[in-house]
């Protein structure tokens, strides 16, 4: 009995790291994408500095 509710918190455990990792992640690309959208509306990829590859 014991060891099964040992086992259900450990699966329990590793499923609120993944979620939470998962989360972290989607929050990152939304600041990335919310970054990138920022320099498309106001022209700063435009400029020669920021052209990456020429």
């Amino acid at each position: 009995m014991i060891q099964e509710m040992r086992e259900e918190a450990m699966v329990n455990d590793m499923k609120t790291r993944r979620n939470w990792c998962g989360l972290k992640v989607c929050i990152v690309w939304m600041f990335v994408i919310t970054i990138v959208i920022f320099f498309v509306l106001f022209g700063l990829v435009n400029e020669k500095k920021l052209v990456v590859g020429y």
